[in-house]
């Protein structure tokens, strides 16, 4: 059960070209600040998953009709409202790549990502709640080079990324009478890991002595760990695209 107006925390992702060379010095190292985001495509139906928290059930008589209000408001599962609405996720990192050969290379790095859901019950009483996660990841990618030059950059790769949630934060609101009458926050860590598998076409144009810009569309497949609720547990094929800046060196 939430009490009015309280504010509870639970303890709980250039290469050589491939044609001769014409410089006699090369770069071999590569650095990218990135930002993506993305769109997903259903494959699998997951709108009965928990949020995440201890957030109790409602009894079954409180759920086929309207909560009944006494002292506090229930907090509300997944599967009891009636609009759910997710946000594209946004992602922020830092990359690092590494020529093996002049046909290959391979990256990896830090990244963050935010995911945040909307959920609505509407009637006698109208609940509108929202979950934000906040999910820390290493990708490991193998890149392959189709095209370089002094200025563009080409390249296709492949790989995955492990992902673990470090918090969540679930806020619900009831109105009666467009008057706020009940508020709950929980906080939570978010328990195991969520595992990905990932493809980009990618293309960059260097335009200051190494410093360049790219752009990335890309696909990514999330695996049912048994995370929160998202647009990842809801759609599990992702289509997104990235870009930001980088370094040769």
């Amino acid at each position: 059960l939430a009490t009015t107006g309280e504010d509870r925390q639970t303890p709980q992702s250039e290469g050589r070209l491939l044609l001769p060379k014409k410089e006699k010095s090369h770069n071999t190292w590569l650095l990218a600040a990135s930002f993506s985001s993305g769109e997903g495509v259903s494959l699998a139906n997951n709108r009965n998953q928990l949020m995440s928290g201890s957030i109790d059930k409602a009894p079954n008589d409180e759920i086929a009709g309207e909560p009944t209000f006494t002292e506090s408001v229930k907090t509300l599962t997944s599967d009891e409202f009636s609009d759910i609405e997710h946000d594209i996720p946004l992602s922020f990192g830092l990359m690092v790549r590494k020529d093996i050969t002049s046909y290959l290379g391979v990256e990896t790095g830090l990244n963050y990502t935010y995911l945040s859901s909307k959920f609505k019950k509407e009637g006698q009483s109208n609940y509108h709640a929202k979950q934000e996660l906040h999910y820390i990841g290493v990708p490991v990618n193998l890149v392959g080079y189709i095209w370089n030059d002094s200025k563009w950059n080409v390249y296709i790769s492949a790989g995955g990324m492990v992902e673990k949630g470090v918090r969540s934060i679930y806020t619900q609101n009831v109105y009666q009478n467009n008057k706020k009458i009940d508020e709950f926050k929980d906080r939570n860590n978010i328990d195991g890991l969520q595992w990905s598998l990932n493809g980009a076409v990618g293309v960059s144009y260097t335009f200051f002595q190494g410093l360049g810009a790219y752009v990335e569309p890309k696909i990514s497949y999330y695996f049912d760990n048994e995370q929160p609720i998202s647009i990842r547990t809801e759609k599990n094929v992702v289509f997104g695209i990235g870009g930001g800046l980088r370094y040769k060196f």
